[in-house]
């Protein structure tokens, strides 16, 4: 069954797959591979230690769209 946003409210649907852990960063992109986009969610500490940018970078060589916050 597929979700139905109504048309006065915001809505959003969760990737079936979360990565959080030290680690899963070569599990991802494995898995992002053949893909067209990610969304990079990530805390203040790592966004100021230039770690979405890195990741945002491989994701640029592997020609997929990405967006950080």
């Amino acid at each position: 069954m597929r979700a139905r946003a109504a048309s006065d409210m915001n809505w959003f649907r969760v990737p079936p797959k979360v990565y959080f852990k030290g680690g899963s960063l070569e599990v991802a992109l494995a898995e992002l591979n053949g893909l067209r986009r990610a969304f990079i969610v990530t805390d203040k500490k790592l966004f100021d230690m230039d770690y979405a940018n890195r990741v945002s970078s491989i994701l640029d060589t592997m020609h997929i769209q990405s967006q950080a916050c």
